[in-house]
């Protein structure tokens, strides 16, 4: 699957449309390369802008 700063897959960021790449809340410009984390929250948005999250928390249990 393609996925870049501008496109996952068959969606493409254009026509007023993003694509948004977010970790732990902050914007990552170039998701292609990023290293993932233990505990990383990510959200890939697709839309409007302001049309979806940006983060979220998660509970991860104690030892993981």
């Amino acid at each position: 699957m393609k996925f870049t700063s501008t496109q996952i897959g068959g969606y493409q960021a254009g026509g007023g449309n993003v694509l948004g790449v977010y970790v732990n809340g902050r914007r990552v410009s170039n998701p292609e390369n990023y290293v993932m984390k233990a505990h990383d929250a990510i959200v890939i948005g697709f839309g409007k802008p302001g049309s979806f999250p940006t983060s979220y928390r998660a509970v991860f249990p104690s030892g993981l």
